[in-house]
């Protein structure tokens, strides 16, 4: 199965701002629509540490194959990145490894008005 990346930043851009924050962590994925689920799990960055994007997402795949976090998917049809980023940051909202994942995740969930009681 492919795995996809996307990085966890300290803030996330307001619809009038250029750039978003500095990333924080990384989430690595794999989506199996056979069994209507995603598995993930989350490297993120020590605060006395620089960032380093290759070494994190190394840390999330080791992460993702040793202990992987499954979500079920709402429906087996296929959705779009923006879909799935909301699943994902829910799920690490309510069951995250980490304070500074789930502190990341809720900012991206406010910058969409996404609530956790659904759509």
């Amino acid at each position: 199965m492919k795995v996809r990346f996307f990085y966890l930043r300290d803030r996330y851009k307001a619809s009038n701002d250029s750039q978003n924050g500095n990333p924080i962590g990384c989430v690595a994925s794999t989506i199996n629509y056979d069994e209507g689920t995603i598995s993930y799990n989350v490297s993120m960055v020590n605060p006395k540490d620089k960032f380093n994007k290759s070494l994190a997402r190394e840390i999330s795949v080791v992460r993702l194959d040793q202990r992987p976090i499954s979500v079920s998917l709402p429906f087996k049809e296929k959705l779009n990145g923006h879909e799935l980023h909301k699943i994902l940051m829910k799920n690490i909202v309510l069951h995250g490894p980490s304070t500074s994942a789930k502190k990341s995740a809720q900012k991206w969930l406010n910058r969409f008005n996404v609530s956790l009681q659904g759509e």
